[in-house]
Formats: structure tokens, sequence, C-alpha cells
């Protein structure tokens, strides 16, 4: 079993890392310090197929944590344990190196619970668990275009996929900025245009790529009451001026 002290990598720089490939290797002990504490951390373990991090009010106390990595075939599952489950405070994310996907599945961290291998909630976890990665189907088109449709000026959009009145967290696959609309249409039409996930207001597809673009790859999450970012729907759009509008490319059919 490997054991390690860290309190350097903390002080230092706050990021601690582990390699060696879980496959073949030991469990992994740290024994996490007065140094890990009131700051900030991340360890990246076995070659950064795992990272573990927490804010400055992750841990409460010294603490050890164990990682057991268990190879069945191609899946690792990975056994963390605590010392003192006490020592956590606001929790511990967890990162995992991604696995395939496409439009329709999602790549996600799942924790074993008695009902099975269930997403982890919040990408977090608040004592031990075992965790693993592992593919599951949405009823939504996660990953696709986004097209715009007629000037409403609200941070709104279109979907085939979710009722009027739901929130949805669209994200540009290119540039990495998001932002979270509110549903009001349905569209676009799945059996014309199988490759869209949705349909932005003018305005809002704006703020990714001029309207001339047409259509840009975007990703599509719900947002559910009282997550992060559900009332960012609410928020004014600035107006598309005329003088755009005009210049506009046609809007792809």
């Amino acid at each position: 079993m490997n054991r390690v002290c860290g309190l350097f990598a903390a002080v230092l720089v706050g990021v601690f890392m582990w390699s060696g490939d879980a496959r073949a290797a030991e469990p992994l002990t740290l024994h996490l310090d007065e140094g890990f504490l009131g700051r900030p951390v991340s360890l990246s373990l076995f070659d950064s197929t795992l990272t573990i991090r927490w804010s400055a009010a992750g841990l409460r106390s010294p603490v050890d944590l164990t990682v057991r990595p268990d190879v069945s075939g191609t899946t690792t599952v990975y056994d963390v344990r605590w010392s003192d489950q006490e020592a956590i405070g606001d929790g511990v994310a967890i990162t995992m190196a991604a696995c395939a996907s496409d439009a329709w599945t999602a790549c996600e961290i799942l924790q074993e619970s008695p009902d099975g291998w269930t997403p982890l909630t919040n990408g977090k976890i608040r004592g031990n668990a075992r965790i693993r990665l592992g593919i599951t189907r949405s009823d939504f088109m996660r990953r696709g275009l986004a097209s715009w449709y007629r000037y409403k000026n609200c941070r709104c959009a279109a979907s085939p996929d979710f009722p009027k009145g739901s929130r949805v967290r669209v994200t540009s696959v290119r540039s990495g900025k998001t932002t979270v609309v509110r549903i009001n249409d349905w569209g676009p039409e799945r059996d014309k245009h199988p490759e869209r996930a949705i349909d932005l207001d003018a305005a809002v597809f704006a703020e990714f790529a001029p309207l001339g673009a047409g259509v840009i790859a975007v990703t599509v999450e719900p947002v559910a009451p009282g997550e992060p970012g559900y009332g960012e729907a609410d928020r004014p759009v600035k107006p598309v001026p005329k003088s755009a509008r005009k210049k506009t490319a046609k809007q792809p059919s």
C-alpha cells in the first residue's frame, strides 16, 4: 500500500499529483494534514484518471484518504474511504477521465447506492463512496446544433424535448460560453432537422455568434428550480438592432 504525507503540496501550489496506472495500482493512502485545510486543493491521482478536489471549506480536520482502484473488464471502480467522515465539510468534488458519448448519451460519474449505480449528485461525495464512469441515455438531445428564430427579445428558446416553462443550460461547444434559457415554444422539427438540439431566440443566439452564422454547435442540459443558474433565464437580453437584422443571412430552413 502506498502512503503519502503531503503537507508541502498544499502549501506550495494546492495541487497534488500521483502517477501510476489504476489498473495495476495498489490502494493509495494520503495523510491530509493541516496544510490541506482552509484552502482549495486538487488531488490528481492515477495519471489524472481521477481528480478529487475541495474548496477552502472542504475539510474540517486532518484525515486519511484511501483510494482503492478495482478493475473489472474495461471498467474501473474507485473505492474512496475517509478515516473520519466527519472531517468532510461542504463536499468533495470528483472528476474522471471522460468516456465516449454521443448526442443522446452522457458520460457520467456514477455512485453505488442501495438502488444500484446512480449519477453523482452535483458531482460531489460527502463521505465514503464507490464511484465509476458510466454511459446513460437521455430522453433529450444533449449535443447538436442550435439555430435561431424570430425576434421575441427574451432569454428563451424552442425545444422539441422539454415542455414550455422548462429551463435549460445552453453551452457553446466552440467557446464554452453558456447561458440559461426558458422554453417558450416547440421546435425545431426533428424529422426535418435531426441534427438540431434547440432553437434560440435571435437575441440569445447573438450572444454566442453573429446571426449570419445560422447555426452553432451546443450542448443542452436541464436546470431544475434551486439549481445554480436557474434564475439566469429571467435576465434581460440585448435586443438585436434592426441594422443587424437587415445584414443577416437567411436563416437555414
